[in-house]
């Protein structure tokens, strides 16, 4: 299976939108986008918190060889939003996907019915599109 949007990645991941502990899963892609087996469960937290570390995360890939990765993060809460947290956890991963030459496609939360998108957030930085949350429904919107 091959990696299109966040929007089908967040479809594949829809029977995670009702756990009750936050958690962290990676998905290894080859070069050409290719999902490389089954996504990896990462770190299992509590209801509003789940420690990981960039070793963790890049741990599998490494030792799979994987080109790219995406990493799916989940909110119980409800809240889409990334927290504080989430933020500085995207930045560590950022810095240690360009030293070991691994590249990471997206971070997604996913939060019931809902998701939010690192790289659809990027896209949406560059266009004025900046506060808004992509829900299921109105992902064609904005495209």
């Amino acid at each position: 299976m091959k990696y299109l949007t966040p929007e089908d990645y967040a479809k594949l991941f829809g029977d995670m939108s009702e756990e009750e502990q936050e958690s962290f899963h990676v998905v290894l892609l080859d070069s050409q986008l290719q999902i490389m087996g089954r996504r990896k469960l990462v770190s299992l937290g509590t209801s509003d918190a789940c420690l990981v570390h960039p070793v963790d995360i890049f741990r599998e890939a490494i030792r799979k060889n994987a080109k790219r990765i995406v990493i799916v993060h989940t909110h119980p809460s409800g809240n889409v939003h990334p927290s504080e947290q989430d933020q500085d956890v995207i930045h560590h991963l950022r810095k240690a996907a360009e030293i070991l030459l691994i590249e990471l496609v997206d971070f997604l939360i996913i939060a019931g019915q809902d998701y939010w998108s690192w790289q659809e957030h990027e896209d949406q930085e560059r266009h004025g599109l900046l506060g808004m949350t992509i829900t299921k429904e109105n992902h064609h919107e904005h495209q």
